[in-house]
């Protein structure tokens, strides 16, 4: 394994780290009180449904590092 690879590793884990980061805090941010009532505002619909939009966002970047990480490892 050459330098660069290393060094793309070594920045994919970085990105990694950002990105596990910013989804626990969107979870821990999640208002689960609202979820856990029969019904739900249509504003809080809406900003749940935002929520998980940046949720699945922040899943799927980390699913690609791993991926980059796993693939540029095996080299």
């Amino acid at each position: 394994m050459n330098i660069t690879t290393q060094n793309q590793i070594a920045s994919y884990k970085l990105q990694l780290k950002s990105v596990l980061s910013q989804l626990k805090t969107e979870y821990n941010n999640l208002d689960k009180e609202n979820l856990e009532n029969d019904t739900i505002s249509p504003k809080e619909l809406h900003k749940l449904r935002e929520v998980s939009k940046r949720l699945n966002e922040y899943c799927s970047d980390v699913m690609a590092y791993q991926e980059k990480i796993k693939f540029l490892s095996a080299e």
